[in-house]
């Protein structure tokens, strides 16, 4: 999804890396940070947008974080 709705902002190569929060029993992304924006701030912030709007799988734990890298 952030790669259709963001990849016109990209220049060719990017990678972008996020770091996310998730609430575990719900499965939803409570929080996106721009760990490297590789020089676009703008694709960045889209791609963080998009990404939280993802649903996660559930899991047992109250809250866990992960680290995602999207190459544009």
């Amino acid at each position: 999804a952030a790669l259709a709705a963001c990849g016109g902002m990209s220049r060719g190569g990017e990678r972008v890396k996020l770091r996310l929060s998730i609430a575990g029993p719900s499965g939803s992304i409570t929080g996106t940070t721009v760990v490297d924006d590789a020089g676009n701030a703008q694709l960045a912030a889209c791609a963080a947008q998009e990404v939280g709007r993802l649903p996660v799988k559930k899991v047992q734990k109250p809250q866990i974080g992960a680290m995602l890298t999207l190459k544009f």
